[in-house]
């Protein structure tokens, strides 16, 4: 499976699963476990995109605004990361590689974790500020990470 069709499919089981996922989450209460839908996102991002576009004992920085931290895996726990998503602007004349975070929305000017994820929220390369850009602006590209 290439890089591409894994995101496209993991955007669209996202938004597909979202409405029956927040059911569940409001059943659990929100209180009780607040970062139930991080933890639901990780888990399958591992199984449905890791699993498929990488082999063996190569992984993926964490799905989401977290930093690269290998305690927050759900399988092979600790393991590092050894490969990253890198994005480029379609639009930009001149390319930066951007790191990808997650999927998103945007509502009125507001980034929210919600369906339809029509949107990719992307680290800058200074490593501290983030910009969200259509998906359809976005390239993908996967990159080893030396040392790894």
């Amino acid at each position: 499976m290439t890089l591409e069709s894994a995101l496209i499919k993991f955007r669209l089981f996202l938004t597909d699963s979202w409405p029956i996922l927040l059911a569940f989450a409001n059943d659990a209460g929100w209180d009780d476990d607040p970062y139930f839908l991080d933890r639901w996102q990780q888990a399958n991002w591992e199984l449905l995109v890791e699993q498929k576009i990488l082999s063996g004992q190569q992984f993926l920085p964490p799905y989401g605004y977290a930093k690269e931290d290998p305690g927050l895996r759900h399988t092979n726990t600790d393991s590092a990361v050894t490969h990253r998503i890198i994005c480029f602007d379609k639009l930009e004349t001149v390319k930066r590689s951007y790191r990808f975070l997650c999927f998103v929305t945007r509502r009125h000017d507001t980034v929210c974790i919600d369906a339809p994820f029509d949107y990719v929220s992307l680290r800058l390369p200074n490593g501290r500020d983030v910009r969200d850009l259509p998906v359809s602006q976005v390239e993908f590209h996967l990159e080893a990470i030396s040392g790894a």
